[in-house]
């Protein structure tokens, strides 16, 4: 298994010569931005998977359940929350993981959270201690903008407030059930 922990870094100089170590997303390390969050992440066994392109999201902390599952090894209940086996997109059972996916930048102390192929991005009250109280700043349909151009942002328009409504509510009751961010339905 080969990846990163978290997008490339956004140096003037590097920007400066022309390269953009986020390619066609935006954002870099830290930023709520899927430049922030996507990496490669390569998985080769020789006679065991075959090659494939997959663009499901998933978290380097998959690869802990991921390995106990092929190791046949059971990790207690209370342990790996937030982990899910890739086995089912490794193996061809599945080409997604039905899953939500929560992340969080550290620059701009925000969440997010992508949900078929929508991702909301909220801004947390950078006074309140425990992270309570978090405005709604952006929604973008990665499926059809995964560079998440700004001109794009559908946070103000009418038809999608119903979809901004449902991950708002699905991200706090997630928070305040306790239960894991990575689960599934």
């Amino acid at each position: 298994m080969l990846t990163s922990d978290n997008g490339g870094l956004l140096r003037k100089n590097t920007l400066k010569s022309g390269h953009r170590p986020s390619d066609i997303y935006r954002g870099g390390k830290n930023q709520a931005y899927e430049g922030g969050n996507r990496v490669p992440f390569i998985v080769s066994w020789n006679n065991h998977f075959k090659h494939q392109i997959n663009e499901s999201p998933v978290l380097g902390l998959d690869i802990m359940a991921t390995l106990a599952e092929l190791n046949h090894i059971e990790i207690s209940a209370d342990q790996a929350l937030d982990s899910s086996s890739l086995l089912p997109l490794l193996e061809y059972e599945t080409q997604v993981l039905d899953r939500v996916i929560y992340t969080q930048s550290g620059t701009g102390k925000e969440v997010m959270l992508i949900k078929d192929g929508f991702k909301l991005i909220l801004q947390v009250n950078k006074s309140d201690k425990i992270n309570h109280s978090q405005t709604p700043i952006a929604l973008y349909n990665l499926n059809d903008n995964p560079g998440e151009l700004e001109a794009q942002n559908l946070i103000t328009k009418a038809q999608y407030q119903p979809k901004i409504k449902e991950l708002a509510t699905l991200y706090h009751t997630t928070r305040k059930s306790g239960r894991p961010t990575t689960f599934r339905f």
